[in-house]
């Protein structure tokens, strides 16, 4: 009668285990605009890929290292300069523009974005990937320019 009973349950026991992993948790659902307008992001890394030659703009900036985007909950954006500037009179807030999130297609959309190489123009941009969570922001900026494969990568955290 020993064995059946042990037979028994450890035949129940594999039932149970096996209806364990059968079940198919949802995967938590992301609210990526409220992570986004949480709180203000503080650059920490900063590369730009031309032709496939990267360079590390985040180890030559010399005064943006305390830089940081701030994202609205009505849809506006700004980029502005921390404690450190570059020069005592430039202002705080040195480009602003608006953004929207498409959780269709997984994009954030921003105007207002400075071009690296001519900051002085301003471009509209998908990017593409966009990556946010509570503790990380990467936003990816890629175009053409003049022939030439560009993609500048932004990574950040929480100020």
């Amino acid at each position: 009668m020993k064995p059946f009973a042990l037979l028994l349950l450890s035949g129940s026991l594999l039932l149970a285990d096996c209806s364990k992993k059968s079940a198919d948790p949802t995967p938590p659902v992301v609210d990526k605009p409220a992570l986004l307008t949480a709180h203000d992001w503080r650059i920490t890394a900063y590369t730009l890929d031309v032709r496939g030659q990267t360079t590390d703009v985040y180890s030559v900036m010399t005064c943006g290292t305390d830089d940081y985007y701030h994202f609205d909950t009505n849809g506006t954006w700004r980029y502005d300069d921390g404690a450190v500037k570059c020069s005592p009179t430039s202002p705080q807030t040195r480009y602003f523009g608006t953004w929207r999130y498409d959780a269709r297609q997984d994009y954030l959309f921003m105007t207002g974005m400075p071009f690296l190489m001519n900051n002085s123009r301003t471009r509209e941009d998908y990017l593409d990937p966009f990556t946010v969570s509570a503790n990380e922001l990467k936003i990816v900026f890629n175009w053409n320019d003049n022939g030439a494969q560009t993609k500048e990568t932004i990574t950040m955290v929480p100020k």
